[in-house]
């Protein structure tokens, strides 16, 4: 047998330590605990890791600036008219069928970027950038991250949680702060999946909590959750540009944050 890598050379000496600690078992589970489920980053040069996409042609391209995480990001541009399938609004977006259901809960982490040509006019409140929806169902997203421009107060981010019962759903909003152009923001979202109190949402943005622990409902009853990301918007007047990078899916905050 030839020489262990430094890799196995650290597992044996990790392994070791918990043997004489007692604590051999905790350690062997402990890479199960940050295990990321699922990477949607564009790292391949493609959209592989998505299971479809809902744009119309030129809709989502892949750029190597700007850049959150690694080489590649994806442009997403909504122009008027852009109606990829037969419902309202216009769009240019990426889905993941995530499949996550009650009783499951979830980490996840993207960076989103709003360019000067992010485009939201006036009274505007449909300018969705992340959603997580109910499969076969007509309802309101579950969780919806949009950009709302309403009255004198400027444009602004906003998270939507919807849940419970689907003819009086529970719907909680949060100001998530003035929208800031040409920067990143990097959202991680801790969520557990429950028609009921039991479920419950918290939110990062760049590093800090915007949302604390909050119990609610976050599914519809028999609700099973795809991921959308890109750009859903009203039928605006102009074109509109939003950056989205590295989003993924993991079993705690470490697992999404790591670098990796």
């Amino acid at each position: 047998m030839g020489p262990l890598s430094t890799h196995a050379r650290t597992r044996r000496l990790v392994l070791a330590t918990c043997l004489a600690l007692g604590v051999a078992a905790a350690c062997v589970r402990a890479p199960s605990a940050q295990a990321l489920v699922w990477g949607g980053g564009f790292e391949t040069g493609n959209l592989r890791q998505w299971s479809a996409a809902e744009a119309l042609p030129g809709g989502v391209s892949l750029v190597h600036n700007p850049v959150r995480r690694g080489s590649w990001a994806a442009r997403f541009v909504v122009r008027p008219g852009d109606r990829p399938i037969d419902s309202y609004g216009e769009r240019a977006e990426l889905i993941n069928d995530s499949h996550e259901r009650a009783g499951m809960t979830s980490w996840w982490a993207w960076s989103t970027l709003f360019p000067d040509d992010f485009y939201t006019p006036p009274y505007s409140k449909l300018n969705v950038f992340a959603q997580w929806h109910a499969h076969h169902s007509t309802l309101k997203p579950n969780v919806s991250f949009t950009v709302i421009n309403w009255g004198a107060g400027g444009p602004h981010l906003q998270l939507w949680v919807r849940g419970g019962d689907p003819a009086s759903p529970t719907e909680l909003g949060w100001n998530l702060g003035d929208l800031q152009r040409n920067r990143w923001y990097d959202f991680v979202l801790q969520v557990r999946w429950s028609p009921d109190e039991r479920g419950f949402v918290k939110l990062w943005i760049n590093g800090k909590v915007a949302v604390p622990l909050t119990a609610t409902p976050t599914l519809y009853p028999a609700g099973d959750e795809y991921v959308k990301q890109g750009l859903y918007r009203g039928p605006f007047d102009a074109e509109s540009v939003v950056y989205q990078d590295a989003m993924r899916r993991g079993t705690s905050y470490a697992s999404v944050v790591g670098r990796g």
